[in-house]
């Protein structure tokens, strides 16, 4: 009997001690599983601290860099800082048609084909007269920008570095510019036939003198984004399919991306993707190898991407979410008005581009 009793009290503790290691392992899977949705409000908050609005209600052209609101309006340029404060302003000699930034410079482009490239401070850094009407530019955050001009029978381009030489003088016949980015010692641009009707799209990289290193064709696929990683890889998008390629053109790397891609953004150190999958919406954040980082489920498809190393910001036209690469919700701000734009500086400031003004946000104590 009393071994039969024994035997008993055995098998009771050791069911004792199974039932209490899964308890453990599913208290911890729960402390550790990343979100699935945002129900929850985050672990900070944040606060709007400054604000600034255009001077014109309607007329003038907006753009935002940083804490800084650019107001064009005929040919006058007008900078105020986050305080309203007019840092600088400028007066050109044909009407502004279009702004942009490169990273730490503001480049303009007026009616008679004139590039002004200036500091975040209102230096005049250097310009240039072209000789083509402009259907296109594109920059990066190194201070290269792309110009695009329409040619006879498709586009031609010319590329800028910060100090404004030029590093590159291309023609693409029967295609125009997808995409641009600019690497340590090379450049690529994405393009896409026109003279087809089968969808054709193509890699080019080329070194600074204009040289080309290397192609790839890509028939019946759009590879509508591409951007140098910051060990200076090229990671380039297609429609369901991520690639990175080494400096000589070979691929190192291809992942297929289930679920169609809604809206997508890239810095160098990662890459967001806002997809719909099986009537579900997610946003997928990769590292610069193309390993997931994390997946968490959103509840439509987004305005727009914001990417910032270890970070991305999710935003609607009614609020914006702030994420880590790993899908942990660090903050999430509804506003009171139409949100444009959302982009976060180094010092972990957001900016919301909203109604003709910026807004600043930081987290509150």
């Amino acid at each position: 009997m009393s071994i039969e009793r024994s035997k008993k009290r055995t098998v009771l503790i050791l069911l004792f001690v199974v039932v209490l290691i899964l308890i453990i392992m599913l208290f911890i899977n729960k402390k550790t599983a990343r979100e699935s949705s945002f129900i929850t409000e985050g672990r900070k908050k944040l606060a709007i601290t400054g604000e600034v609005a255009a001077a014109s209600n309607s007329s003038s052209l907006i753009y935002c860099v940083k804490d800084l609101l650019v107001e064009a309006e005929e040919e006058n340029i007008r900078v105020k800082n986050i305080k309203g404060n007019i840092v600088w302003s400028q007066k050109l000699q044909c009407k502004i048609t279009g702004l942009v930034d490169t990273g730490q410079s503001i480049v303009i482009i007026d009616s008679c084909n004139n590039i002004s490239y200036y500091s975040l401070q209102g230096k005049l850094l250097w310009t240039y007269k072209s000789g083509y009407d402009i259907i296109d530019f594109f920059t990066e955050d190194n201070g290269s920008i792309l110009l695009e001009y329409k040619g006879m029978t498709g586009s031609l381009a010319e590329i800028f570095a910060e100090d404004g030489s030029k590093v590159g003088n291309i023609s693409v016949e029967n295609a125009h510019v997808l995409s641009f980015s600019a690497g340590d010692g090379a450049f690529s641009i994405s393009i896409i036939d026109t003279s087809s009707e089968v969808i054709k799209t193509k890699i080019i990289t080329y070194n600074l003198k204009g040289d080309i290193l290397w192609a790839h064709n890509f028939d019946g696929i759009i590879i509508s984004k591409l951007k140098y990683s910051k060990d200076n890889r090229l990671i380039a998008i297609g429609e369901n399919r991520a690639y990175i390629y080494k400096s000589d053109g070979s691929l190192q790397e291809e992942v297929e991306i289930e679920g169609e891609i809604t809206n997508i953004a890239m810095d160098g150190y990662i890459i967001t993707i806002a997809l719909n999958n099986k009537g579900k919406q997610y946003a997928i954040c990769y590292d610069s190898n193309l390993r997931e980082q994390s997946r968490v489920e959103i509840k439509a498809a987004p305005s727009g991407i914001f990417p910032r190393r270890n970070n991305f910001i999710i935003y609607y036209n009614d609020e914006f979410l702030l994420l880590t690469n790993k899908g942990e919700l660090t903050a999430k701000f509804k506003s009171n008005i139409d949100i444009g734009k959302v982009y976060m500086t180094p010092d972990n400031k957001v900016y919301v581009v909203s109604n003709r003004r910026l807004q600043m946000l930081e987290y509150s104590k």
